[in-house]
């Protein structure tokens, strides 16, 4: 998994310094929820499934007519 990672992550040369991935500014942007990382590592299936856990919004989304749904959104596992 973290070969596969590397390799996810070397993909985006704004995540390079130096031709290796730069640990220190790829931590910063997942403490920050760097859409660009985290869309990067969600587009991949078996990163996503490693990195990522469904969780319900718990918050009622309204559409027009009167039924409220509850959402599952995709959230990095370090929340948990």
């Amino acid at each position: 998994m973290l070969k596969q990672l590397q390799l996810l992550l070397a993909s985006n040369p704004g995540f390079l310094l130096e031709g290796q991935v730069n640990k220190n500014k790829v931590a910063e942007l997942a403490r920050k929820y760097d859409p660009e990382l985290l869309g990067l590592l969600m587009g991949d299936e078996k990163i996503k499934n490693h990195f990522f856990v469904d969780i319900e919004s718990g918050l009622p989304h309204t559409h027009t007519h009167t039924h409220t749904h509850t959402h599952t959104h995709r959230a990095p596992r370090f929340l948990n």
